[in-house]
């Protein structure tokens, strides 16, 4: 990727000075294509992130879901009918006599508590990682910007090339500590390796920007918003 900004002017500037201007020229171009590798990716991690803490939010719905049924099912159902049952067992005998039937219904009442127990510690985990990815998410998107911010400051003629090299080393320390802070699973970067999704992902966050502005001019009387 080439820099596409305009060359500061060299005019009146001789012997070894245009040398380092040409030399700072080139490594400010150099620093922008670095910058701007590292905001794409930064937000590319963002939109994996988000992406990964809306699968946790859904599979912690679900099991929500199948464990209300499940204990309703084993409090008005088979729990009761185990319930008075359990009361007429008072021996091997009497449980041998109980049949078939009496087995099975205990089996399943086992399975639905073992499964009842086991939502209530697998849901706390689903909730705890998206949470967990919903903070990365929001951290790529700050090292993005932060990167974009130093992006936009490169055509300062008061900075020189040492300064790039201490904002690009401060990103690149923050992308390392993001980066193994929490695991994505390698099938989520599959799914979102193609750059026309991450690209797409950001244009629908900056048509809704763009919405806002327009709406900001707009007098209240042309705003029709449903009551919620």
């Amino acid at each position: 990727m080439s820099s596409t900004r305009a060359a500061p002017a060299l005019d009146d500037v001789g012997g070894g000075e245009t040398d380092y201007y040409k030399y700072r020229l080139q490594t400010r171009g150099e620093y922008e294509d670095l910058l701007t590798e590292l905001e794409f990716r930064s937000r590319r991690m963002a939109v994996i992130n988000n992406y990964e803490a809306a699968a946790y939010e859904r599979k912690a719905y679900w099991t929500e879901i199948i464990a209300a049924l499940l204990g309703a099912f084993s409090v008005t159902g088979l729990g009761i009918w185990l319930a008075q049952l359990q009361s007429t067992i008072t021996s091997v005998v009497a449980f041998v006599q109980l049949g078939t039937l009496g087995i099975f219904g205990l089996m399943v009442a086992f399975v639905v508590q073992l499964i009842s127990k086991g939502s209530e510690r697998v849901l706390p985990s689903f909730s705890k990682r998206a949470e967990s990815h919903i903070k990365a998410a929001a951290a790529w998107q700050r090292l993005a910007q932060r990167a974009k911010s130093f992006r936009i400051q490169l055509d300062n003629p008061k900075l020189d090339i040492s300064t790039f090299a201490e904002w690009y080393e401060q990103l690149i320390e923050q992308k390392e500590k993001l980066s193994s802070t929490i695991i994505i699973a390698q099938s989520t970067f599959n799914l979102l390796d193609d750059p026309k999704k991450v690209f797409a992902e950001m244009k629908k966050q900056r048509q809704m920007f763009l919405q806002y502005l327009a709406l900001e001019h707009m007098d209240a009387k042309d705003l029709h918003v449903k009551n919620a």
